[in-house]
């Protein structure tokens, strides 16, 4: 694997010159997690920067009960471990999992920080990126807290399309039980909402991966 290809996935990384990626590549290191091994468990210390090079990532939280909440899927060129390089506390909640055979990028936090000081573009971006997953987080409580399980879908579905839309067809990225582990319910109950969602006549599904939403206002009213 390419370590300055890792690099140019990222986009912290990849508006900066050719040079410069590569110096930054450089300090990366290479691993390879087979299915299902961990990138970090909670209350484990923030030790780097992961960068998913090929594979997939799922990063989830675990309920007083035990039960998983999906935070988000990490794919190619996507990373993780953010939160390590500001502070040296604990991770004391988030699980990183590969769900299939994954080549990762590692930057160690001491690197990264001062790649920080040497280029403050990418201290930037990566406070854009930062502020933009806090976003997302706060809708995503917003929208699945005591709410209908298919006002939760709805919301998720419009999340997925651009705002200036009128109809779309969604490729769903999740499976049926991660997004239920997403919206904080069961694959039985995502069903059931997929279900209600057809019935009013404002989705179509094409398949388990592929819906269509014949006008995405509607169902903008309807969250």
């Amino acid at each position: 694997m390419s370590h300055e290809y890792c690099v140019e996935l990222v986009p912290i990384f990849n508006h900066l010159p050719k040079e410069s990626m590569a110096l930054i590549s450089k300090v990366a290191q290479h691993r390879t997690y087979k299915k299902d091994d961990y990138l970090f468990r909670a209350d484990e210390s923030g030790e780097a920067l992961y960068i998913v090079h090929s594979g997939e990532v799922r990063l989830f939280h675990l309920t007083h009960e035990g039960d998983e909440q999906l935070l988000r899927v990490l794919y190619p060129g996507d990373f993780t471990g953010e939160w390590s390089l500001f502070n040296t506390v604990q991770n004391d909640e988030t699980f990183a999992q590969v769900t299939m055979d994954s080549e990762i990028c590692v930057i160690p936090v001491d690197k990264f920080q001062e790649m920080l000081l040497d280029y403050p573009q990418v201290a930037l971006k990566l406070l854009e990126e930062m502020s933009r997953r806090l976003s997302q987080s706060q809708e995503q409580t917003i929208h699945i807290a005591n709410r209908p399980i298919a006002k939760r879908l709805a919301w998720y579905l419009t999340s997925e399309i651009g705002p200036d839309r009128s109809t779309a067809k969604v490729h769903l990225p999740l499976s049926r039980k991660d997004l239920a582990t997403y919206l904080g319910t069961t694959p039985e109950s995502i069903t059931r909402a997929f279900k209600q969602l057809e019935e009013r006549g404002l989705i179509d599904q094409l398949s388990s991966e592929v819906i269509v939403v014949p006008v995405v206002d509607e169902l903008r009213f309807y969250i």
